[in-house]
């Protein structure tokens, strides 16, 4: 695990006394982060993969909730924002892993003021089907990987509107929740 660790010396008359206080680093803070919403996830009934840690190739967490497939990216970032290279960042995973046609990603953060909003408008801007083809068949128009950015607190709603789409047969495009 990584650590970073602050060091005090006190001296008092002839003794000396070492006071190590270990803050956690952000990787810590950031699995921290992963595995709480891991343990969401499963108490809602979703099926779930942790693959957080360096090397995951882009991917926290796979879930599966009433056979619809989410991908999800987390972002524990509080001194950064979460701007639009991370969403564009996202839609090259889905697409380079060859994710299954109607796989929903999503990219969690802590707060929706930890987005930018050019973060928002990229995933509106994925959401928005291309315009009208007589060629194409209409659920070939939709967008091939929604993404989703949200909170913690939001994602809930978010999974239980795309399950119920899928329930319906109708394909999920993202749209900013209250």
């Amino acid at each position: 695990m990584n650590f970073e660790v602050e060091e005090f010396f006190r001296i008092e008359r002839e003794s000396v006394t070492l006071a190590i206080v270990i803050v956690e680093s952000s990787y810590i803070k950031g699995l921290i982060f992963e595995v709480d919403l891991v343990e969401m996830l499963k108490s809602i009934g979703a099926k779930v993969i942790h693959k957080g840690r360096s090397g995951n190739g882009g991917i926290d967490i796979i879930c599966e909730i009433a056979m619809t497939r989410f991908i999800i990216q987390c972002k524990n970032w509080v001194r950064l924002n979460i701007g639009r290279p991370v969403v564009d960042e996202l839609l090259g995973v889905l697409t380079r892993t060859k994710q299954p046609k109607g796989t929903i990603s999503i990219i969690v953060g802590p707060s929706m003021d930890s987005f930018t909003p050019g973060a928002i408008d990229a995933a509106l801007e994925i959401a928005e089907p291309p315009e009208p083809s007589e060629l194409l068949d209409p659920l070939e128009q939709l967008p091939t990987y929604p993404i989703i950015v949200t909170d913690v607190d939001r994602l809930p709603k978010y999974l239980i509107n795309a399950v119920l789409d899928r329930l319906h047969n109708e394909p999920y495009t993202f749209s900013l929740l209250p």
